[in-house]
């Protein structure tokens, strides 16, 4: 039975020369990054859209947001990335289609599956930072196989733009109570903090959503993934 699986690009023009090969039928998804106070969007977030809105110019391809209000500022990460997006002047409205339930990577790739369904793509460009992309991409995978939906998966990392500075002592998710805006972490800092939320993702899957988890080779390849990156930053000088 053919599987969803991932393929990893490094720079628009090359996914989108792929996708021009293939002529298949693309959707491009663009994960959410929790808002600031006053629901504002963060550079991480930011980056993401300018690099969508990019890979929509060259590709026309359909574009889905898909983000709730995580941050609870009465606004979702979807509402706010389309404005990112009519901000570019690039993207009309009528390309963008919202999902503002999901709460979690995990819910991202459940509740896009429906639009990417109604859309009938049967490619989906993936695209989140950097250091979320091992993690996303592999629940993206996992989810699309439990449900049986074959599309090939194109994975595009935006830079997330956090300074690439040594982890602090003590970390930021270690504070009691973490009051420090996620968005303000070292891209350290972000890295670490994946690898311990992949470290628990199976179990996440099975008993939350009652998805099977991923093998333990695909497992190990996003947790390499991470700490690559990890290493890629002053961390590890």
């Amino acid at each position: 039975m053919e599987m969803a699986t991932c393929i990893f690009f490094s720079s628009v023009d090359t996914l989108c020369e792929n996708l021009a090969e293939s002529g298949v039928k693309s959707c491009i998804v663009v994960l959410g990054q929790s808002l600031l106070p006053r629901g504002e969007p963060s550079l991480v977030l930011k980056n993401r859209i300018d690099l969508a809105a990019q890979a929509h110019q060259k590709s026309h391809a359909q574009l889905i947001v898909t983000g709730g209000d995580v941050a609870e500022v009465c606004k979702t990460e979807a509402a706010v990335m389309l404005e990112l997006l009519a901000d570019t002047k690039c993207v009309a409205s009528t390309a963008v289609h919202l999902e503002k339930e999901a709460l979690t990577t995990i819910e991202n790739a459940i509740f896009s599956l429906p639009i990417l369904k109604k859309l009938l793509c049967n490619t989906v460009v993936l695209i989140t930072s950097d250091f979320h992309m091992p993690r996303a991409a592999l629940l993206f995978e996992t989810v699309f196989n439990h449900h049986d939906v074959t599309a090939s998966i194109m994975c595009l990392a935006a830079e997330s733009g956090q300074p690439h500075l040594p982890a602090r002592e003590p970390r930021p998710w270690e504070y009691c109570p973490c009051d420090e805006d996620i968005s303000k972490w070292h891209f350290s800092e972000r890295c670490e903090h994946e690898l311990k939320i992949l470290k628990d993702v199976a179990l996440d899957l099975q008993v939350v959503h009652s998805i099977p988890g991923p093998s333990d080779d695909r497992l190990n390849l996003a947790l390499q993934q991470l700490q690559e990156l990890q290493c890629s930053s002053s961390s590890c000088d």
